[in-house]
This record gives C-alpha cells, sequence and structure tokens, in this order.
C-alpha cells in the first residue's frame, strides 16, 4: 500500500478558484459551527477521502520525517467520528476567503493523541505544516493511518492558524477497534 508511510497529506491539483465574494462576507467573524471555526476561511467539506499517490516529500519536522502529496480528492463520507483503519485519509478541504491573508504564512496544525515512532523514537502530540494563503483555491490538508502505532484513540484536531490565531478547526473522534 504506496509503501505504507506515516503522513500529512498535501493534495495537487485541488486548485480550483471561488467566485468573488465581498470583502465584508470575507472578513466576518462567525462563530464555532458544527465542530469548526472560521474566521475568513470556508470549509468546504470534511471527512473520509480517497485520494491517489503522486509522490513524497521530505518533512523532518514530522514524526516519519515526510509527508505524501497526493491528487484526485475525493470525499467518501462526511463525518466527524470514525474507526481507524489502515490506509484509512481523513481530513478537511477549505477556501481562504479573507483578501487581507493574500500571501500570508498560514500554519496547518494537526493535534493528536501522543504518537511514538517506533523506529526513530520521536514522540509527539502535534505537528505544524506551513503554507502561503492563496485567496480563493480549495486546499486539501488530511492524514492518513499507515502503521499501528498511528492509530491513536480520541480527539484528533485540525487548525489553520496565522499569527498564533486559530482560523479555523475541524475536531475527529478516532476510534481503535479491540481487535
Amino acid at each position: 500500500m504506496r509503501g505504507a508511510r506515516h503522513k500529512l497529506l498535501i493534495a495537487l491539483g485541488v486548485a480550483v478558484l471561488a467566485s468573488p465574494v465581498s470583502l465584508a462576507a470575507a472578513k466576518s467573524k462567525a462563530p464555532a459551527v458544527g465542530g469548526f471555526t472560521t474566521r475568513g476561511i470556508e470549509i468546504i467539506d470534511h471527512g473520509l477521502y480517497s485520494t491517489s499517490h503522486e509522490r513524497v516529500e521530505k518533512a523532518p519536522n514530522q514524526i516519519a520525517g515526510e509527508r505524501e502529496i497526493v491528487s484526485n480528492v475525493r470525499l467518501i463520507r462526511k463525518t466527524r467520528k470514525f474507526s481507524a483503519q489502515m490506509g484509512r485519509t481523513f481530513g478537511f478541504r477549505y477556501r481562504v476567503r479573507d483578501p487581507a491573508l493574500a500571501g500570508a504564512t498560514l500554519t496547518f496544525r494537526l493535534k493528536f493523541p501522543r504518537l511514538t515512532n517506533p523506529k526513530t523514537g520521536k514522540s509527539r502530540t502535534w505537528q505544524d505544516v506551513p503554507q502561503t494563503a492563496q485567496v480563493g483555491i480549495t486546499r486539501f490538508e488530511a492524514y492518513g493511518f499507515d502503521h499501528r502505532w498511528e492509530m491513536a484513540e480520541g480527539i484528533w484536531t485540525m487548525q489553520i492558524i496565522h499569527k498564533g490565531k486559530v482560523l479555523a478547526e475541524q475536531r475527529f473522534h478516532v476510534l481503535v477497534p479491540l481487535n
């Protein structure tokens, strides 16, 4: 299965230009809704996805030291609660709506129950991936289970952060079956 890697996923070929929005609508500070908050970011969908593997990039700040680049992102099921399974990918697609964020550095943060890579001994409860904001472009952020040691039960939180402020957040409740 695609070299079985612990990874954060980044999508290629997901750029879809959105129709223009008014500055007032783009800058609205919406309250928490359905498990996510938004401040200039639109969460398009969330849940379980299928993807096509493109390549792997080095990512020394991540537990496995690499991340997978994917394409052909397709939502399989909209959900926030699911069982961990080998090969399962979960996350969300989003779009930056606030023109003031154009070109800004955003951070995709994934918070999870403690994971320890048995090969390296590296142990963490979060990972960050910096990215450049592009207004109106659909982006995909996700995580895929490729090793048993990655499948930790609990709340997994995906955030988009700018200058220390959480602009968007989506939480997932991951369950681990007993066998």
